[in-house]
């Protein structure tokens, strides 16, 4: 069994307002991560998360990697008729 002060020691809990200013979004933003498992994390009273940093590290570690879904556009052998073209309207 691991010693809980080591852990805190080596593995810090974050809360949600560390997490916000860390990753320069919104409280909401990181509480709604956590209550959606996609950032894991664990009530600490009614109102208040923790993160561990190893998670937060696990979570930024895997929003890096590139998407596979799509790949990327080849804009040189692109159809040029499907650009979108910008039109100059005048006020007058």
């Amino acid at each position: 069994m691991t010693d809980p002060d080591l852990d805190a020691e080596n593995d810090p809990l974050l809360t949600v307002p560390e997490i916000s200013t860390m990753l320069r979004i919104s409280e909401w933003t990181v509480r709604e991560w956590i209550k959606a498992d996609i950032l894991h994390g664990w009530r600490a009273g009614l109102r208040n998360y923790r993160v561990r940093r190893s998670e937060l590290d696990r979570f930024l570690r895997e929003r890096e990697k590139p998407s596979t879904s799509a790949p990327p556009t080849d804009f040189e052998n692109e159809d040029p008729s499907s650009q979108l073209r910008v039109a100059d309207v005048d006020d007058a």
